[in-house]
């Protein structure tokens, strides 16, 4: 019986997500050989997570991320992300963005996680997006687990 004690629809829950598909995805990426879409599928999530965890903390129900127009889309929600001061938090420079939105749409569309046989998949440097992941979930971790402490009083 595993339990987990943070509740999800707070800025807390989905940032302990966030941070945990981080951590599996560089688990896989030290010590699998030849294991590519699984990880990009985890970074992927460990993004959508931890976007939607400052998107709650800004007052964004979790009704409206579910969303078809937000809902697994990286790019939407970084773009309505930035739109609500996630530069505030973290720098993000044009290559980042893009490349997040690279990722994104073979996310959104579940190639990483159902493969497409002789498909061609446009997917950015696995380390640039490590590095990313770990900058968006640096500068959001602290706020977001405030965000929980203070609705909790």
């Amino acid at each position: 019986l595993l339990v987990v004690k943070e509740p999800r629809a707070t800025p807390a829950g989905f940032m302990f997500d966030s941070i945990e598909f981080h951590k599996a995805a560089g688990l896989l990426l030290e010590r699998a050989i030849c294991v590519t879409l699984p990880i990009y599928f985890l970074f992927g999530r460990a993004i959508e997570l931890g976007l939607k965890a400052f998107l709650l903390h800004e007052g964004v129900s979790e009704q409206q991320l579910a969303k078809h127009d937000l809902g697994h889309n990286l790019h939407a929600l970084l773009k309505d992300a930035e739109a609500r001061g996630l530069s505030n938090y973290v720098s993000l420079k044009t290559p980042e963005r893009g490349m997040i939105e690279l990722l994104g749409r073979e996310y959104q569309n579940t190639r990483l996680g159902y493969r497409v046989t002789d498909a061609i998949y446009y997917l950015p440097p696995i380390d640039h997006i490590k590095n990313i992941t770990s900058n968006l979930i640096s500068g959001l971790r602290c706020l977001c687990q405030e965000s929980n402490a203070n609705s909790d009083t």
